[in-house]
């Protein structure tokens, strides 16, 4: 049961890393620099969260 403890906490922390990882590479900090572009006051509305992993839905 120790064994299948620690295995799980080491799998779990990997899995931690890995969506660290995925966030710096696909998801950037927003530029502290706003662009010319974009009108003074306004916001997107933030996205929602990514649902927990294992409360998808099953077929």
């Amino acid at each position: 049961m120790t064994a299948a403890s620690r295995a799980l906490s080491a799998l779990a922390f990997a899995d931690e890393a890995g969506l660290r990882r995925l966030r710096a590479a696909y998801d950037p900090a927003p530029n502290s620099t706003p662009s010319s572009s974009t009108q003074p006051g306004a916001t997107t509305p933030p996205t929602p969260p990514p649902p927990a992993p294992g409360s998808a839905s099953r077929r």
